[in-house]
């Protein structure tokens, strides 16, 4: 399974109660399907970018799983029927340095860029 990060939108005008219905329902939707919750972040409320939904507000939500493809065609159902999520953006989350290997090809690349800058 591999990690990915969630920001969605919900509509501002949801009182604390439903908000935290909703967040807790997306939730279960990742782990019913196999998936895990690493983290998850309430961003509050923003001014939107643009008028969404005759919008100007909304309540953002970020969250990072690690999720198999049952579990995220689940999520993504779920998102699109619910009334109030605005809008949804799923990304895969690229993880480098997860061998020896790839860290320490980390290292000698920023020890090339000290070298460079220092003139040497």
């Amino acid at each position: 399974m591999r990690i990915y990060e969630l920001l969605y939108i919900v509509q501002s005008e949801l009182d604390e109660e439903a908000l935290g219905n909703l967040v807790s329902a997306i939730q279960e939707t990742i782990t019913a399907n196999g998936g895990e919750i690493l983290d998850s972040e309430e961003m509050g409320r923003r001014r939107l970018a643009y008028p969404i939904r005759h919008r100007l507000e909304g309540f953002y939500v970020l969250l990072h799983a690690r999720m198999s493809q049952e579990a995220i065609d689940a999520l993504e159902r779920a998102l699109r029927l619910s009334e109030d999520v605005l809008r949804y953006l799923l990304i895969k989350v690229e993880i480098s340095g997860d061998t020896e290997e790839a860290q320490e090809a980390d290292v000698d690349v920023e020890a090339d860029t000290v070298n460079e800058s220092q003139g040497g």
